[in-house]
């Protein structure tokens, strides 16, 4: 699938391999930081309905 990116944004919308490559760089680290981030602060969520089910109703309305 990342090749396909790739391909996708150098060919057809004509982008710098060089820009493609850190934009997808990017959001790889930013993944690698957020997720572990969230998913403490979700084992540290307490609610009546649980703890992880409100955040999944937030993710269900937008």
């Amino acid at each position: 699938m990342g090749v396909f990116i790739l391909f996708y944004y150098k060919q057809v919308l004509g982008l710098s391999g060089t820009l493609t490559g850190l934009a997808i760089a990017i959001s790889i680290i930013w993944d690698g930081i957020s997720d572990p981030m969230i998913g403490a602060w979700s084992d540290r969520l307490r609610s009546r309905i649980g703890r992880r089910h409100p955040l999944m109703i937030a993710a269900g309305r937008y």
